[in-house]
């Protein structure tokens, strides 16, 4: 690196030179962190400082790594035409934290049941359950305070797109952690079946906006009347033209023997009936993206639900919750207690508690980032005996320079501040003790 300063600048330049290198790296990585604060770090190298022949800095280059001896300028055309490298720069989608609430569009294909779940507790381990189906019937009423079928078709559409999640986020795929799609499905289930039981927890979510778009598109089916019209000299279908659209159908009129116009049509009488107790479906968002401030909110209270459930259950009965036979199967019907549990749970500050402590009493890492700002995750959520050495569990959300999913240097002992600081080291090894010297001969007589 000397030979290198002195050929370029002077040696008269040497110290000036190292120093502003040196400073420029890290103003390099400062800026660039502000402009992209949720890029993984890991993926970028922060040591391209433009310097004129004074030594001093005029500008700066990030580059995207490859490897240890390939890389490429962020500006140039070769990073910036490959997809797959760009989208370091940002969170993971559809999880990021700045979406907006899509169009409305009747969603038509979404036939799964929404309370049969996969509990992934590992890349590769789960347990399946069906959770209680959700308790909606007929109602009169159009308010959805007290309509269980109105009810529903508001909360999935908060929990959907005033959420800013859809069925992207349902789907498996190598890109997402298991556990992460595991989690977006129980959140569909968990807080519809939280604002069904109870549709005035909905209320702060409700706009005018979203009551026009359920009205508006909720499936109904009317009751028609057959009629007959006499009017003097007028015909049938100046008579239909006059009224309301959509009212009147299949009309026709003829010659009354007497010589005046007969009509005959169908109208329409307005009697609402449901159509099917899934209706609710076609209030699912299939399109998202990025997590909104509702989504942000309510996600975060699935993450804890779902974490405390797997997790406190093991707590229980001190016992994997897959795996290992009938205590295993016991510890799952834990689990479905604490998730009605927790659904008829009003108080938020008690889910938080409840979760921190079943993270404590099972031993497990957070080491798997969601969303900027949302708890951190175990990438393992098997109980363990004890504390894995080394970890200290002392970042609990994810923040500025964390990837999307796991985040093998999360949570060391030796973590200072920042995650993008952390360089992963093995726990120390505990001091050889000194060789015992050998006891002292008895003095001689």
């Amino acid at each position: 690196m000397d030979k290198y300063i002195i050929l370029a600048y002077g040696a008269k330049n040497l110290d000036k030179v190292k120093t502003n290198m040196n400073k420029g790296a890290e103003e390099s990585k400062r800026r660039f962190i502000k402009k992209y604060p949720y890029a993984n770090l890991r993926k970028f190298g922060f040591f391209g400082v433009d310097l004129d022949k004074d030594g001093d800095i005029v500008g700066y280059t990030v580059d995207y790594r490859i490897n240890d001896t390939e890389s490429y300028d962020i500006t140039s055309d070769t990073f910036l035409n490959n997809k797959e490298w760009v989208k370091h720069l940002y969170w993971q989608e559809p999880w990021g934290i700045k979406g907006t609430v899509q169009p409305f569009t009747k969603n038509t294909t979404t036939n799964r049941k929404v309370n049969y779940v996969k509990i992934y507790i590992t890349s590769d381990q789960f347990f399946e359950i069906t959770l209680p189906e959700f308790d909606i019937s007929n109602g009169s009423s159009n308010d959805y305070k007290d309509n269980t079928y109105l009810a529903a078709l508001f909360a999935a559409y908060i929990t959907t797109y005033s959420c800013g999640i859809s069925t992207e986020h349902f789907e498996y795929n190598s890109k997402t952690p298991e556990i992460v799609t595991s989690i977006a499905r129980y959140h569909l289930y968990y807080h519809m079946r939280r604002f069904i039981r109870q549709p005035g927890k909905m209320s702060r979510f409700v706009t005018p906006g979203i009551k026009t778009i359920i009205t508006n598109n909720k499936p109904v089916v009317y009751e028609w009347s057959k009629e007959k019209f006499h009017q003097g000299q007028e015909n049938v279908g100046y008579w239909v033209s006059k009224q309301p659209p959509g009212t009147i159908r299949n009309a026709w009129s003829k010659m009354s023997r007497y010589g005046g116009q007969v009509g005959i049509y169908y109208q329409k009488r307005g009697a609402q009936t449901i159509r099917s107790l899934d209706d609710y479906k076609l209030f699912i968002a299939d399109k998202s993206n990025g997590l909104t401030k509702t989504g942000q909110l309510l996600f975060q209270q699935s993450v804890e639900s779902y974490v405390y459930c797997v997790l406190g259950a093991q707590a229980k009965t001190r016992w994997p919750i897959v795996g290992r036979g009938a205590m295993s199967i016991q510890t799952q019907e834990v689990f479905r207690k604490l998730v009605a549990d927790t659904i008829i749970q009003d108080d938020q500050t008690v889910a938080v508690t409840n979760m921190r402590k079943a993270i404590k009493d099972t031993n497990v890492v957070l080491d798997t980032a969601i969303s900027p700002g949302v708890t951190l995750i175990p990438s393992n959520m098997i109980i363990l005996k004890e504390m894995v050495s080394g970890y200290n569990n002392i970042l609990t959300l994810a923040e500025s320079g964390m990837r999307f999913g796991k985040n093998e240097g999360v949570n060391y002992h030796d973590i200072i501040t920042r995650s993008e600081d952390v360089v992963a080291k093995p726990a120390a090894k505990p001091a050889a003790k000194p060789a015992a010297k050998p006891a002292a001969k008895p003095a001689a007589k």
